[in-house]
């Protein structure tokens, strides 16, 4: 899997997928020099996006942000430029190809109407992670280190780039866009979904815009979101974000890079998918790590009060939230996992969930007969995990 940071105890998969058809494979498709000179990865290569699009012509258009961490300081960014998170060369590590199987990449992107019941006949979207700064880093001049490298901080120019691009290939029709992502991809969902909205005003101007962040509500912890203030500073990765957010946290501007801070700002409608015991925030976030649930638990308590405190406040807009207690990170399960099977309570799982939040069909807990509703009500469901480790959340219906 690509994009993922390592967790020793995830082993799990998005779900049995087998060898994909040829016509089941994204298409690679590279952002051209001469009309997206600044569209570049950390090493100045050319950016690009895999777009896959259904058996039957849709003007609807999910756009996948990948994920994969950030650079943490000008050395950390130069050992990234070598890898497939910093370059789209074919002598980067784990190079990219001319096909991609988005299906064993994430569930989103599956075509079983079941299984995704409003997405799986979209227009399919991935776009590589290149710029370790959540697709936001924009330096306008190249940046030298002290060993003589040379990097590219252009995130927001590889996102514009690509929205752009898409628009001309069929997007500008389009009358649904979700701008969706998982870990640094979900980050950055909640960092510039609003960003993005004001671009398809003009990109695509029929279109409904709403974002869809799997594992990237962070909590604000010090460990975690000290380190955002080096992809801040050096990459200028402010430019995409809230200037609401950036002005009340002139002093910490970084901040705004936190969904724990920065969800509260949004203003375009948002569906969040999230572990109240993410893998990667219990192993990364803290110091130490967090590895039983001693620590877990008021941890987890601290990040399902987060998100409801972030999206639900008072006169906030029509988000929705579907928070699990699988201690899973993206499409990272424990042994016997099934990312598509994770379900409230009633049996509804998050994709289904998500569905009727985005069309207005059931009341918002999930729990009584479908029948209608404003489509994009405030929504929250959430599974039963008071302790950690739930493993029946990571399932089925908990």
């Amino acid at each position: 899997m690509r994009g993922l940071v390592a967790v020793a105890t995830i082993v799990g998969t998005v779900c049995a997928a087998g060898a994909a058809r040829e016509d089941d494979l994204a298409q690679s498709v590279e952002l051209p020099a001469a009309d997206f000179p600044l569209a570049r990865c950390l090493d100045g290569s050319r950016a690009r996006y895999y777009l896959h699009r259904p058996d039957t012509p849709s003007r609807r258009w999910y756009v996948h942000q990948e994920g994969g961490g950030f650079c943490t300081s000008l050395e950390d960014c130069v050992k990234r430029s070598k890898t497939s998170l910093g370059s789209t060369l074919p002598s980067a590590s784990d190079p990219w190809g001319p096909t991609l199987n988005l299906t064993a990449q994430q569930p989103v992107f599956s075509r079983d109407a079941a299984a995704n019941p409003l997405l799986h006949d979209w227009n399919h979207v991935f776009l590589a992670y290149c710029d370790g700064a959540y697709f936001s880093g924009d330096n306008g001049t190249r940046t030298v280190t002290a060993g003589g490298a040379e990097l590219f901080f252009r995130g927001r120019r590889v996102l514009d780039g690509a929205l752009e691009h898409l628009a001309g290939g069929g997007m500008a029709a389009a009358t649904d866009v979700v701008l969706g992502g998982c870990s640094a991809g979900g980050i950055a969902t909640y960092a510039h979904l609003d960003y993005v909205a004001v671009r398809l005003a003009r990109l695509a101007p029929g279109a409904r815009v709403a974002g869809l962040a799997d594992s990237g509500f962070y909590a604000d912890v010090p460990f975690f979101t000290d380190q955002k203030a080096f992809p801040m500073r050096a990459q200028n990765a402010s430019a995409t974000l809230s200037s609401h957010c950036l002005a009340e946290h002139a002093a910490a501007p970084h901040k705004c890079l936190v969904a724990e801070v920065n969800a509260r700002y949004v203003r375009t409608p948002l569906f969040a998918w999230q572990s109240k015991f993410d893998a990667d925030q219990l192993a990364s976030s803290l110091d130490p790590p967090c590895k039983d649930g001693s620590c877990a638990d008021p941890y987890g308590a601290h990040l399902a009060a987060a998100i409801t405190a972030g999206l639900f406040a008072p006169g906030s807009p029509a988000h929705g939230a579907f928070v699990g207690g699988c201690h899973r990170h993206c499409n990272g399960l424990p042994e016997g996992g099934d990312a598509l099977a994770i379900a409230s309570a009633d049996g509804v799982t998050w994709l289904q969930h998500f569905a009727r939040w985005y069309d207005g069909t059931a009341p918002a807990n999930g729990t009584a007969p479908a029948q209608p509703r404003r489509a994009g009500e405030q929504w929250l469901a959430q599974q039963h995990a008071p302790h950690f480790p739930c493993t029946a959340c990571c399932s089925g219906p908990a």
